[in-house]
C-alpha cells in the first residue's frame, strides 16, 4: 500500500471517533476518507464529491468552508502551522491542528485541523 492511501486510512479511523452527528469534513482528496467514513458529509475542493463547483470556486478553500462549515479539514501534506484561517463574504473561519495521520511519512502524512469556535 502507498503512503497517501495508509494515513488517509489512519485519519478517517481517527476522525471516525471523534465525529458528531451532522459534523461535515472538507478535503483535499475524497476518495480513501469517504470510503472509510461512509454516512459522513465529506467534501473536496476538487469537485469531486461538491456538487455545486464551478470553475470560479474550483480549490478555493474558503468558498467551500463558507458554503459547508465542516468541522474538520483534511490536507495531505504534513503542515507545521498551528492555525489555518479562511475568510469569505465577511466570515473568518479558523481552525486549529487537531491531529496528523502519520508523522513518520516522508511527505504524505495528512494534517487535520478542525474548527475552533
Amino acid at each position: 500500500m502507498d503512503e497517501r492511501y495508509n494515513t488517509y486510512r489512519e485519519i478517517s479511523s481517527k476522525l471516525r471517533r471523534e465525529l458528531r452527528r451532522g459534523d461535515a469534513i472538507l478535503a483535499e482528496e475524497v476518495g480513501i476518507c469517504s470510503y472509510y467514513l461512509q454516512n459522513i458529509e465529506v467534501r473536496d475542493v476538487a469537485g469531486i464529491a461538491s456538487p455545486d463547483i464551478t470553475v470560479a470556486n474550483i480549490n478555493n478553500w474558503s468558498y467551500f468552508i463558507d458554503t459547508y462549515k465542516p468541522r474538520y479539514l483534511i490536507f495531505i501534506k504534513l503542515l507545521s502551522q498551528e492555525f489555518q484561517t479562511y475568510e469569505y463574504n465577511g466570515h473568518r473561519y479558523t481552525y486549529r491542528l487537531r491531529f496528523v495521520g502519520n508523522p513518520k511519512a516522508e511527505y504524505f502524512g495528512g494534517s487535520v485541523f478542525e474548527k475552533v469556535d
